[in-house]
């Protein structure tokens, strides 16, 4: 997509988390990382698995994919993706819908990587503090191991 477009996540969600890290690799080493979702057990302590991508092979926009992290099932679908720059995919999972968007950009050292996802649905609103802890801890966790791979 073009720079001009950006997904956006829904700011009226009971659960958001904005973050960014800087990542001592180039921007297109990065997105690599996020988009060849097989491999994200290997890196990401909190994905159990991925089950399915649908086309197989690296992600693209309209590209599906199943996953259990935290426990929980994810069914994934992505919505944006400009080579080097940027991702996002929205995702459904037992009373919950997500947005999560990826924005990458290239500074001295490295990349700087923001990213921000918003939870919505039945489940964040019953127990919003819990999901919205539960979002950014997880978020945190997701850059850390990020970094340490890239």
């Amino acid at each position: 997509m073009s720079s001009t477009h950006r997904t956006t996540i829904d700011e009226t969600a009971p659960a958001v988390t904005r973050q960014e890290r800087v990542v001592g690799a180039a921007p297109a080493r990065v997105l690599a990382l996020l988009r060849d979702v097989t491999a994200w057990p290997a890196w990401q302590p909190e994905v159990q698995r991925v089950d399915r991508v649908e086309p197989q092979g690296l992600l693209r926009v309209g590209s599906t994919f199943r996953w259990r992290s935290g426990g929980v099932w994810i069914t994934s679908t992505v919505v944006e993706l400009e080579e080097g720059r940027a991702i996002a995919w929205t995702g459904r999972a037992v009373g919950t819908r997500a947005v999560h968007t990826w924005v990458l950009d290239e500074v001295p050292g490295g990349t700087r990587v923001r990213t921000e996802e918003s939870m919505s649905g039945w489940l964040p609103r019953l127990l919003p503090g819990a999901v919205r802890r539960t979002l950014e801890n997880g978020v945190a966790s997701t850059l850390d191991a990020l970094a340490a791979e890239a």
